[in-house]
């Protein structure tokens, strides 16, 4: 049974307005009232929560709010005089109030909503796996674990067509690394498209590159400037289309924390690339240096991390280590603060990977060692992820909502 979330001010338009929403002439099923953000987030059930629909009225419904909900895939419909901040932030659909009445806006409200309604029935859409690659600071080694990994994924099969997708906010780099230096296509270009409908199955080859056999890379934006342009709805329906063209995502999702933390509407924006591409995946991999502040950092970074990755099979990859027993016992303090037990120790060999990085390749085709330990982490996700995943009525729709005037 589906269920609409209104929340509402404590005036008496805003009573009245929900009200009529909650009325069974509307036609709209059950509806559950809301006076704050809090209670929104408490109540709101993926499985079942149809849209959420709030007025300017509602109590904490800040930025850091509004990032939470959007990042969980939840549709929201504000109803408001500000016909800037609340898409800006990633809300779905905006009902412009011209002055009318309770009444009149409910059935707004209730035509936009089915229109939603209408668009999602019958959809099915095959989907393959995402796998966030996230660390908590720099230095973790996350861009070369998303290019080994990738490459050892075409290893495991060959028939796998697999992106590497540059989501890190304050330092893109892939492209770079592997030789793309093309600047007419990245993350932004593909929002673009998606956002005017040109994103096809037949526009793909003009927003990733093929940097290897069946191994494609969606870069990310260089200019740290102009991340806050994308927005959350967009990235969401360019991750879920990924996901559908390729049978496997690696994206490299930058330092990962909280979005409480986020309090201003461009540090949301900016954010919106890693927590939206964090939200997509079915799989994390939390990076991390073999040293003192490397593992104090995942620790305390995946402790502090609240519920962004309570839904995802979560695994440790750490760089560095010298010898056995150092990898050992950082494994068991892994485990024993964390409760993370797949931890995997890639060798160190830096002049390998200096290599790679001289020739644009991967270390994995020069070190056999490397290529054995990504192919393990490979095919630990996939043993653990169903390589085809259905996306069905309305969760395939919220995906690909667009920011709309009604």
């Amino acid at each position: 049974m589906t269920e609409l979330i209104v929340a509402t001010g404590a005036t008496k338009w805003d009573s009245e307005f929900a009200a009529v929403l909650s009325h069974p002439m509307m036609g709209l099923g059950s509806v559950n009232r809301c006076l704050n953000a809090t209670d929104i987030i408490k109540k709101f059930n993926p499985q079942s929560t149809s849209s959420v629909v709030f007025t300017d009225g509602v109590k904490n419904m800040d930025n850091a709010q509004i990032a939470r909900l959007v990042a969980v895939g939840c549709p929201l419909i504000a109803v408001s005089d500000d016909t800037k901040r609340w898409p800006d932030l990633g809300v779905s659909t905006l009902i412009e109030l011209f002055g009318e009445s309770p009444v009149a806006v409910a059935k707004r409200v209730r035509a936009a909503l089915q229109d939603s309604h209408m668009n999602s029935v019958n959809v099915s859409v095959a989907r393959g796996y995402g796998i966030a690659v996230a660390g908590f600071g720099g230095g973790a080694g996350r861009s070369s674990c998303v290019r080994e990994l990738a490459y050892a994924l075409t290893q495991v099969d060959s028939d796998r067509q697999v992106l590497m997708a540059d989501a890190d906010t304050f330092g893109a780099s892939l492209a770079q690394e592997l030789g793309d230096l093309s600047t007419t296509h990245n993350l932004l270009t593909i929002c673009r498209s998606f956002e005017t409908g040109q994103l096809n199955p037949a526009s793909w080859s003009n927003h990733v590159t093929e940097v290897h056999r069946n191994l494609s890379l969606l870069s990310g934006i260089v200019q740290s400037s102009r991340w806050t342009d994308l927005r959350a709805p967009a990235l969401t329906g360019v991750w879920n289309a990924c996901l559908e063209q390729f049978d496997v995502m690696v994206a490299d999702t930058g330092p990962a924390f909280e979005v409480d933390v986020v309090l201003d509407s461009a540090a949301v924006r900016r954010n919106s690339a890693r927590n939206t591409a964090v939200s997509a995946c079915e799989s994390v991999i939390l990076c991390a240096r073999a040293d003192a502040v490397g593992v104090t950092r995942l620790v305390r970074g995946y402790l502090d991390s609240g519920t962004m990755f309570d839904d995802k099979y979560v695994s440790v990859v750490i760089s560095g280590a010298l010898s056995h027993s150092q990898s050992k016992d950082i494994q068991q303090a892994i485990t024993r603060h964390t409760g993370l037990s797949q931890v995997y120790f890639v060798p160190s060999m830096p002049e390998v990977f200096h290599q790679a990085l001289s020739h644009n390749t991967f270390a994995g085709l020069i070190e056999q060692r490397i290529l054995q330990v990504f192919t393990a982490i490979a095919t630990d996700v996939a043993t653990n992820i169903p390589e085809r995943i259905a996306v069905s009525g309305m969760d395939a729709v919220t995906a690909y909502l667009r920011p709309q005037v009604a």
